[in-house]
C-alpha cells in the first residue's frame, strides 16, 4: 500500500535499483557458485579460518616433501660418492698388491743375480790365468 502512494518519479528508479540488485545477486551466485560465501572476502569468518588452516597444512606438507626430496637427493649424491671412493680404494689396493708382487719378484731376481755373481767370482779366483785389474787399470775408468 505504501508503494502505491509514491509517485512514478520515485517508483521507476526504485524498481530499476531493485532489478539491478536482484540481477547482481543472480550473476554472483551463478558465476562464482553457491558454495562460495559472498561475505567471506569482507570479513574473516569461520570458513576463511578453515581455508587458511588447510592452506597452511598443505604448505607444511609440501615443505616436508621438498625437504625429503632434498634429503633423498643428498643421500643419493652421498651414495654415489661413497661408491666412487670404494672403487678408488679397490683400485689402490689392487695397485699396491701388484707393486708388492713386482717388488718380491725383483728381490728374488736380485738374490739370484747376486748368487750368480758370487759363483762367478769364486770360479774366477780359482782360475790363475785370469788377470785382475790393478791400480793403473782402475785409473782409466771414468769417475762418475
Amino acid at each position: 500500500m505504501m508503494f502505491a502512494q509514491l509517485s512514478d518519479l520515485i517508483k521507476i528508479p526504485a524498481a530499476i535499483l531493485a532489478g539491478m540488485i536482484v540481477s547482481s545477486v543472480f550473476l554472483v551466485v551463478m558465476y562464482q557458485g553457491i558454495s562460495l560465501p559472498l561475505f567471506g572476502q569482507i570479513y574473516n569468518g569461520r570458513l576463511q579460518d578453515a581455508v587458511d588452516a588447510a592452506i597452511s597444512q598443505q604448505k607444511v606438507t609440501c615443505d616436508a616433501r621438498v625437504e625429503q626430496l632434498t634429503s633423498s637427493t643428498e643421500v643419493e649424491a652421498l651414495r654415489s660418492t661413497l661408491e666412487r671412493e670404494r672403487s678408488l680404494r679397490r683400485m689402490a689396493d689392487d695397485a699396491a698388491a701388484a707393486a708388492d708382487n713386482r717388488a718380491s719378484i725383483a728381490l728374488k731376481a736380485k738374490a739370484q743375480s747376486d748368487e750368480e755373481v758370487e759363483r762367478l767370482r769364486v770360479l774366477a779366483e780359482q782360475d790363475e790365468e785370469l788377470s785382475r785389474p790393478n791400480e793403473k787399470d782402475r785409473s782409466w775408468t771414468p769417475k762418475f
